[in-house]
């Protein structure tokens, strides 16, 4: 865990270090690589401020590398400005700096730099920082997330040449790749912290949140108002009924919930008796349509006289009854046709809607219709959501938000195909291969079949 200096939230980051950091380091010696690996992961899950954190990150990487000096660098505008940064030796001129045209390089370029001997090396001969401070061995990485590369992990030696090898930046880059996920969540965090700050309304901080994400990792999704007076239904998750605020939780027969449930669920419609009858009753004439009156009676009774209206053919649910699943399909109706800076507050308010599994637990053929129509057009939403995320160079939340589409189809091509873009877009080789191998192992499971050839091509980049 860390804890960012500003908002005081924990952080929890991904043990992704063992692995490959550890493959990385086999031309070291293997004292050293066991001791990196121990290290560098009680720093980043460590419950401190993020310039502690990157303040022990420097001083592990200047004594690994064994560097005279060490910093890490952040962009802030068109300006840079040091985070953390340590010596080897204290006693070095506190005036000198890191070479700023090696680490603007690095950063235009996105590519890390190594130069065993940069007095003699071409490209840095004419930098008057190289030659004013006499460096002579530099290793520099990129921090990068959410697209673009943010900042820096810089390390150099004044004295000696030769001190970095091509094994030491593998090591560098592994590094800097989880130095840029703790940077990338605190200053997510800062933005979370702002909202209460500037923006006071709640439709401001809606407009805000979507941009943002939330202390688990994952989208925030605005607040969603229930009035606390009238009919209010939940279908989606358990079924949840609330009349002027109190929960309705005892029914006189399950059969009465169930038929409750089903006109929620074709709210806006009218539903002929003979067709109720025949789903609830399994029989027509009058003894079904009298069963049909009692549960009605027995519905008024509870909800309220007005909550469920007779037409000349059939009942509906009123139309002053407030349920999630007829919000969603709004929300979602107008993210649709909405100007794009306007449809990630209409798709992200329908998203917020969804608590779980439509008619979760219910079993019948008329629900099982039901959940698959609505699974349908949440994963609609979900992939124009995060479309829209990606438009807005939103890349991790549309990582999010494909994983969710996922997770309820875990053979959608269209997820697969948007969630490999966005590793794409934000660098993320190794999570995109993993990726893949998860739909190979899912497709061979579920339809005996290969994925898509262009995914193994979206995988590799």
């Amino acid at each position: 865990m860390i804890r960012n200096a500003v908002t005081g939230a924990e952080i929890a980051l991904e043990p992704r270090f063992s692995r490959a950091l550890f493959e990385k380091t086999l031309a070291m010696d293997p004292q050293d690589q066991l001791a990196l690996l121990l290290r560098v992961n009680a720093v980043l899950h460590s419950t401190r401020t993020i310039e502690q954190i990157m303040a022990d990150l420097i001083q592990e990487v200047i004594s690994t590398l064994q560097a005279k000096r060490g910093f890490v660098v952040l962009r802030r505008g068109q300006d840079w400005e040091v985070i953390a940064s340590h010596r080897m030796e204290p006693e070095l001129n506190p005036d000198w700096e890191y070479s700023r045209t090696v680490v603007r390089q690095v950063a235009e370029s996105g590519e890390p730099v190594i130069t065993s001997d940069a007095m003699a090396d071409r490209r840095f001969q004419q930098i008057s920082s190289v030659t004013m401070q006499n460096i002579h061995s530099i290793v520099c990485a990129p921090l990068r997330w959410d697209g673009e590369v943010r900042g820096v992990v810089y390390a150099d030696h004044s004295l000696r040449h030769g001190i970095f090898q091509e094994s030491h930046l593998a090591v560098l880059k592994a590094i800097a790749d989880q130095a840029s996920r703790a940077l990338e969540m605190a200053a997510l965090h800062q933005q979370l912290l702002h909202i209460h700050q500037q923006h006071a309304s709640p439709a401001a901080t809606v407009d805000y949140l979507v941009q943002t994400l939330g202390d688990d990792g994952r989208p925030p999704v605005p607040a969603v108002e229930i009035p606390a007076e009238g009919l209010v239904i939940r279908l989606f998750g358990p079924f949840q009924v609330w009349v002027n605020g109190a929960r309705c939780d005892q029914w006189s027969t399950r059969k009465n919930r169930d038929l409750l449930a089903y006109l929620a669920s074709q709210f806006g419609q009218v539903v002929h008796e003979d067709k109720l009858v025949d789903l609830f009753w399994g029989q027509g004439g009058k003894s079904g349509l009298h069963s049909l009156h009692n549960s009605i009676t027995q519905l008024r009774k509870s909800l309220g006289k007005e909550a469920v209206v007779r037409t000349f053919d059939g009942y509906k649910l009123s139309s002053e009854a407030w349920v999630d699943a007829d919000r969603f399909s709004r929300a979602f109706r107008e993210g649709r046709r909405a100007a794009p800076e306007e449809a990630l507050n209409w798709l992200s308010r329908a998203e917020a809607l969804v608590e779980g599994e439509f008619l979760e637990g219910f079993q019948a053929d008329w629900a099982d219709s039901a959940r698959q129509r609505w699974s349908d057009e949440l994963r609609q939403c979900r992939a124009l959501l995060a479309e829209t995320f990606a438009r807005h160079g939103k890349h991790i939340l549309a990582v999010e938000v494909w994983k969710r589409v996922l997770r309820c189809d875990n053979c959608c091509e269209e997820g697969y195909r948007g969630l490999f873009q966005a590793y794409r877009a934000l660098g993320r080789q190794a999570e995109a291969l993993r990726l893949y191998q998860s739909c190979v192992q899912a497709y061979a499971a579920e339809l005996d079949l290969d994925p898509p050839q262009e995914f193994e091509q979206l995988a590799h980049f």
